[in-house]
């Protein structure tokens, strides 16, 4: 059994102020269970389910991309990685503070096997990529634009099928999974206070 703590665990967030933390414990367990099954994706052999996180602009076109790839990880069942040293090349005055490890390595560059194909056409990947305000570069082959049959209609555990969902984009896309049939429970049980 993996003991790896999650930094803010629903015990220690109720004890601290009862009235205000109880309704989020959910989120903070649900949390501590997504750890769990990221660190047992990551330690199991290859093929992994993994999702890939890439974003560019400025912080919040950056957080999140990324907030919005762990709703999806947590969806979907999939380990989520991200190039967090390029989200916090453009706001170094936060680095250390919200972006520590809480008990899972989200470090796209501590997985070499993934790092190699981050942002490259894969047999065992799909790509897609959407942008919304500005950025992006247009000179980069990317194999699908963004899967929107796949986030709002089918059930994105199933849809995905191949090891690595490589996923870039500049903006909070995880409304999509709201309103998807497949997860919109889930997503309103995790999120509702």
């Amino acid at each position: 059994e993996d003991k790896t703590q999650f930094t803010l665990t629903a015990q220690n967030l109720v004890a601290e102020d009862p009235e205000y933390w109880k309704p989020r414990a959910k989120l903070a367990k649900a949390l501590e269970d997504y750890a769990l099954l990221h660190n047992k994706i990551m330690k199991s052999s290859r093929p992994r389910r993994i999702a890939l996180s890439h974003s560019w602009g400025g912080t919040n076109n950056r957080v999140f991309p990324f907030l919005s790839a762990m709703v999806f990880g947590m969806m979907t069942g999939r380990a989520v990685l991200t190039d967090m040293e390029g989200v916090l090349s453009h706001s170094s005055n936060v680095q250390g503070h919200i972006y520590g490890h809480p008990g899972f390595n989200w470090e796209l560059r501590d997985v070499p096997e993934y790092y190699s194909m981050f942002g490259k056409n894969e047999e065992n990947a799909e790509q897609y990529r959407i942008e919304g305000q500005g950025g992006g570069s247009d000179s980069e082959p990317w194999k699908q634009i963004w899967p929107t049959e796949k986030m709002l209609c089918e059930d994105p555990a199933k849809a995905f099928e191949k090891e690595v969902v490589d996923i870039q984009a500049n903006f909070w896309w995880a409304p999509m999974l709201l309103h998807n049939p497949h997860t919109a429970d889930k997503m309103k049980a995790l999120f509702t206070v």
